[in-house]
C-alpha cells in the first residue's frame, strides 16, 4: 500500500469518527421550546368522548392549561410540562342530550407531560413530539351513566412550519383508558376513547440546543 494510499485512508477514517462522535453528540443535545412556560390548548370543533365499541358517545368544547418547559432532554420518560386546568363545555350525547364531562386535574395534582420522541430529522427539521399523560383521569354524566375512567394519554404535538398567527396545532390527541376505577352504574362501557385536534397558544417553535 503506497503512502498517498495510506494517508487517504487515514483521513477517511478520521472523518467517520468525527461523524460518528458529532452524531452522539447532536443525539444527546436537548430539544429547545420556545416560548415555553403557560400554554392554553382549545379544541378545534369538538373532544369526542366514547365508548370504544361506539355506543355512548359525548362530545364537548375542550380547553386544557398548564406549562411547558423551556428545555427537554431527549430522553424517554423525561417530564416536559402538566396540564393543571381542564374544563369542558356544551356537552352532547349521540342522541343531543345533554351530558357532563369533568376533568380530574388539579393545580396541586397536575397531569404529567412525557416526553416520547421527536419526529423528523436532527438538526433542523425537527416536525414534532410525540408525548403522553402518564394518567389522564375523566368522569362522565350521561342520564344515569355515572363513568370513571383513568389511564395513559397519547400525545402528538406538530410544529408546522411556517404557520402564523393562531398558534402551533395540537393535533392527534387519542387514546383508549381502561375503566379501571369503580363506577356508580353497572351500564358504563368498560373502555372509552377519547379523539380531538386542539390549538395550542402561544405558538412554540422546536430547535436543536
Amino acid at each position: 500500500m503506497s503512502n498517498r494510499t495510506r494517508t487517504a485512508l487515514a483521513m477517511c477514517v478520521a472523518a467517520l469518527a468525527l461523524a460518528l462522535v458529532a452524531g452522539a453528540a447532536s443525539a444527546d443535545r436537548a430539544l429547545g421550546i420556545a416560548p415555553g412556560g403557560a400554554i392554553e390548548a382549545v379544541s378545534e370543533g369538538v373532544v369526542t368522548f366514547f365508548a370504544k365499541n361506539g355506543e355512548f358517545t359525548v362530545t364537548c368544547r375542550t380547553t386544557f392549561r398548564g406549562e411547558l418547559r423551556r428545555e427537554v432532554m431527549k430522553v424517554g420518560g423525561t417530564r416536559m410540562g402538566e396540564i393543571s386546568e381542564g374544563t369542558t363545555a356544551e356537552c352532547r350525547t349521540s342522541n343531543r342530550e345533554p351530558a357532563t364531562v369533568t376533568l380530574l386535574v388539579e393545580r396541586a395534582e397536575p397531569f404529567s407531560i412525557n416526553y416520547g420522541t421527536f419526529l423528523g430529522t436532527l438538526p433542523e427539521l425537527i416536525t414534532g413530539i410525540q408525548a403522553g399523560i402518564p394518567l389522564f383521569r375523566f368522569q362522565v354524566n350521561a342520564g344515569l351513566l355515572r363513568c370513571l375512567y383513568q389511564g395513559a394519554l397519547a400525545i402528538l404535538i406538530l410544529f408546522p412550519p411556517g404557520e402564523e398567527g393562531g398558534g402551533t396545532r395540537f393535533n392527534r390527541v387519542r387514546f383508549v383508558t381502561p375503566n379501571n376505577i369503580p363506577t356508580t352504574t353497572m351500564m358504563c362501557p368498560r373502555e372509552a376513547e377519547v379523539r380531538g385536534e386542539l390549538r395550542l397558544t402561544p405558538a412554540q417553535r422546536l430547535t436543536l440546543r
